[in-house]
């Protein structure tokens, strides 16, 4: 495998693997809130995965991360609700005011992942490649309905 390919591999894996901490809050498991969600998530993935007690560790770091990330970020959105609010009554739609707003939260985005990616990186690079195999067939298996919400 080219080592383009491989790199790409790895990136996938480790957007995926932060993805799937960030919805965590989106899990219709019966949590009654985004810390049970999150944990609930960690102990589901973990026992997937069969994770050792170093990988639980950096998982868990990943799902604060993404728990404080989702905390932060939620304060933006109501500043951004209003932002839109102002901009839908006025007369006419300002197409240059959204697109600002739409590249701010993607450079937010872009910015709160490589604070973690290293972490990612490191709990990667600490997978078996029986581990990274489930993970793929889990990828393969959502990817093909275009949902990662189940």
């Amino acid at each position: 495998m080219s080592s383009a390919i491989l790199q790409n591999r790895v990136v996938k894996i480790a957007v995926i693997m932060f993805s799937l901490l960030a919805v965590a809050a989106g899990l219709s498991a019966c949590r009654h809130n985004h810390q049970a969600k999150a944990e609930y998530l960690v102990h589901h993935v973990s026992k997937e995965l069969a994770l050792s007690a170093q990988q639980v560790q950096l998982l868990n770091e990943i799902k604060d991360y993404a728990l404080q990330s989702r905390m932060a970020m939620a304060a933006q959105r109501r500043q951004h609700r209003e932002q839109l609010r102002v901009m839908v009554a006025g007369e006419a739609l300002d197409e240059t005011a959204v697109l600002n707003r739409l590249d701010e939260h993607q450079r937010e985005m872009a910015r709160r992942l490589s604070e973690i990616l290293p972490t990612v990186s490191e709990l990667h690079a600490s997978l078996t490649p029986q581990q990274k195999e489930k993970i793929l067939a889990f990828i393969d298996r959502h990817q093909a309905y275009g949902d990662w919400h189940h």
